[in-house]
């Protein structure tokens, strides 16, 4: 059944919401076999493209990893709050800031323009110490949270693949 539905789609959207995370789960486990999916589409003529937002793009960084552990539960301060993106070295090389519009990057990375709504997240040395997850995703934009704590805010999918993660509400 997954496999029709995959076969008739052309994007997957991972939604935010208010589930644990743990790979053992039947929501994680439906997510590592999309998102596999999505990985092996990318080499076919009709790639399927994936967003996660919020608990969406935690979700991609567990599938990615295939390790809860990248994720740090109750760690941030970032309930109802924007701040500009800082962008990682690069981040401008990737497909979704190169085909964004100047002023929509500038927007994004000049004005509280990403809205936060989380006490989760991925810490960018998480993302440098897990080879899985910097091969799959590229982590192109960061924050820090009310008391300086810095967290993953942004993924592309490396290599070219159609995968893209906001921390953040766009």
């Amino acid at each position: 059944m997954l496999d029709r539905l995959f076969n008739a789609v052309n994007g997957i959207l991972f939604t935010g919401g208010g589930a644990e995370l743990f790979l053992n789960q039947t929501y994680v486990q439906t997510a590592l076999i999309l998102f596999d999916k999505v990985v092996a589409s990318a080499a076919g003529p009709n790639p399927v493209a994936l967003h996660g937002t919020c608990m969406g793009f935690q979700t991609l960084a567990i599938v990615a990893s295939r390790n809860d552990s990248v994720l740090c539960r109750n760690c941030y301060s970032a309930e109802n709050i924007s701040w500009p993106l800082t962008l990682t070295p690069g981040a401008l090389d990737a497909p979704v800031f190169k085909e964004m519009p100047a002023w929509m990057v500038d927007t994004f990375t000049t004005r509280n323009a990403t809205l936060n709504l989380h006490h989760d997240g991925v810490p960018p040395e998480a993302v440098l110490e897990n080879p899985a997850l910097a091969r799959l995703l590229t982590m192109v934009a960061t924050n820090v949270d009310r008391v300086g704590a810095p967290f993953a805010s942004m993924w592309a999918g490396a290599g070219g693949l159609p995968i893209t993660g906001t921390q953040f509400h766009p």
